[in-house]
């Protein structure tokens, strides 16, 4: 269970003139669990984000003037994957570089997380295989040569979103499906199709219906029929498992045709609207990203002010997450772990996009996948990326 605490208790670790005491730097340990506490904050908690800075300097400090020590080993690790905030599997790592040469109870729990590990790999080595399969035998890939092939990174969506359980094998197969629909048609609408074309497309998807299917351009047809086919078999097995049928919110392709509608008139939207139409960025495809709308929208904002913005907002979402994690009840706990675990997805693979952390993100998400699978990441574009900087 979890329980909202008082934050008055943080006053303790402040002086008398309203500030937290500096002789805190000499507890280098307790520092680092400030720090994880203030990422707990939600809306109004001031004193945690006083914390949080706080922490953060003095922790910053200690690394600089401690290289080589292991303690700031731990230090660095922990500012840059806070526990909250991190999917700790993809960590461990660096988690069994620490427990190394620790006797007693640290090495039996270095040889259990060992054990997880090794089972881990093995369960996601064969679901990303199932995926790999699937897709190759869809077809789509070779017909619409101009979209995306990255069964790894799709799947990488859907591992880390739902990594805490082994048992949830089939669940992270069909989702990387959808997954692998979002990308593909989201290619066809930045890359391949006249903006004519994308709203025959739409008007398809609306109807639902394979009889439509001759209305559309021939390269359309194989990816409208697989898109319903695929959807409604995830359907139906949600449907036969939880007496929920989902297939109205999955057969939904407004939001593409809006950005195509801007692309082909010219328009740039302002930035909350780019916002709101629900794109990720300027990846592959010719549409803009967040911070390059937000830069036109207020003219002598640079790109650091741009992404700092950008920060101070998913700092704002994260305290609105923490606060809904206290409001839960037995039953809604695992819905808001899944949720909890896009936004993290969404964390790892902003990170595995950004140049500055490849090196990073590929020793985390190989050490999860590795080794058998390495061979077939190589033949992926981003992925195969990642692992040439190693």
């Amino acid at each position: 269970m979890r329980y909202f605490v008082c934050t008055d208790v943080f006053n303790n670790f402040k002086g008398k003139d309203g500030k937290f005491k500096r002789n805190l730097r000499q507890d280098i340990k307790g520092l680092v669990e400030l720090y994880e506490a203030a990422q707990r904050s939600v809306e109004g908690e001031h004193i945690l984000d006083e914390a949080a800075s706080f922490s953060n300097q003095l922790l910053h400090e200690y690394c600089l003037a401690n290289v080589n020590d292991d303690l700031s080993r731990i230090v660095i690790g922990t500012l840059r994957h806070p526990y909250h905030k991190t999917i700790a599997r993809l960590t461990r790592k660096d988690f069994l570089q620490d427990l190394e040469g620790i006797n007693g109870w640290g090495k039996t729990l270095r040889e259990l997380a060992l054990m997880d590990l090794r089972k881990g790999r093995s369960v996601y080595q064969g679901e990303l295989a199932q995926v790999s399969k699937w897709w190759d035998e869809l077809g789509l890939a070779k017909k619409l040569n101009l979209v995306r092939n990255q069964p790894p990174k799709w799947y990488t969506w859907s591992m880390t979103a739902l990594i805490d359980d082994f048992s949830l094998s089939r669940q992270r197969v069909e989702l990387t499906k959808s997954i692998a629909f979002v990308y593909l048609i989201d290619d066809i609408f930045d890359v391949v199709g006249r903006l004519d074309e994308l709203i025959i497309f739409t008007e398809a998807v609306n109807k639902w219906e394979y009889a439509v299917v001759d209305m559309l351009p021939d390269y359309m047809k194989m990816c409208y029929r697989a898109l319903l086919d695929t959807t409604n078999h995830i359907s139906l097995e949600i449907y036969e498992r939880h007496g929920h049928n989902p297939i109205d919110s999955l057969k939904t392709s407004g939001s593409y045709l809006v950005e195509a509608k801007w692309f082909a008139s010219g328009v740039s939207p302002i930035a909350e609207m780019h916002l709101e139409n629900g794109k990720d960025g300027n990846e592959d495809g010719t549409d803009g990203s967040y911070i390059d709308f937000y830069m036109k929208d207020h003219p002598g904002v640079s790109m650091a002010q741009a992404r700092e913005h950008v920060i101070d907002t998913i700092a704002s979402e994260w305290k609105s997450l923490n606060k809904e994690c206290f409001r839960l009840n037995h039953f809604s706990a695992s819905s808001f772990l899944m949720v909890q675990g896009w936004s993290l997805s969404c964390t790892v693979m902003m990170t595995i996009n950004g140049c500055r952390s490849l090196r990073n993100m590929s020793s985390l998400f190989c050490s999860t996948i590795q080794p058998k699978i390495t061979i077939m990441l190589r033949k992926n574009n981003l992925l195969g990326r990642i692992l040439s900087c190693l």
